[in-house]
């Protein structure tokens, strides 16, 4: 990948631009080239049957817009991130571009295998804050728990912890059945 580092020697966008779709995701956090392997059918299958959910109580009927990875979401032009699933809600569609989304969606999933347990809990759980994404779910199949953190006064709260359904606070109604998720 040729280089273009800003001043401040991290990547940006026109990087990331130019890394080869080599089946990977690739994501730059804070200026560094993230790469993780392709996710296991577990983990797709939990994507999914939450994508589901999400879009019938929030895109359906008009309320945002849902969408799964790969998404790009360019938080500053140092990071640019594919989370799991994201949502915008329908008054701040205007950061979702026909290229990618532009700011923190109001709301985040990342599904945690063995191999992004530490990202998603350590540095994306800092930079989702950092950029004040308002909800960031941390699902783990394996224990069949969904850690819901929510943006309070700039910081996250400590997790919610939520194992027979989850309640997305940026919308009145939205109840995820995650027992639907795991059986």
């Amino acid at each position: 990948m040729a280089s273009s580092k800003s001043r401040t020697g991290k990547l940006t966008y026109a990087d990331y631009e130019r890394i080869p779709d080599d089946g990977l995701r690739h994501e730059i956090i804070d200026g560094e080239h993230c790469v993780s392997p392709a996710p296991y059918v577990d983990h797709q299958t939990i994507s999914t049957r939450l994508l589901v959910q999400l879009y019938l109580q929030i895109e359906a009927p008009g309320l945002g817009k849902v969408l799964p990875a790969p998404t790009d979401v360019v938080l500053s032009p140092n990071s640019i991130v594919q989370p799991d699933i994201l949502s915008v809600l329908a008054h701040r569609l205007a950061i979702v571009t026909q290229k990618n989304i532009q700011g923190a969606p109001d709301l985040i999933v990342e599904i945690i295998s063995s191999s992004s347990r530490r990202m998603d809990l350590g540095r994306k759980h800092e930079l989702y804050e950092k950029w004040r994404v308002p909800e960031y779910w941390v699902v783990d199949g394996e224990a069949r728990v969904v850690h819901q953190f929510l943006l309070v006064d700039e910081r996250y709260a400590p997790a919610i912890v939520c194992t027979d359904h989850v309640v997305f606070r940026g919308v009145e109604g939205v109840r995820i059945d995650l027992t639907r998720v795991w059986d």
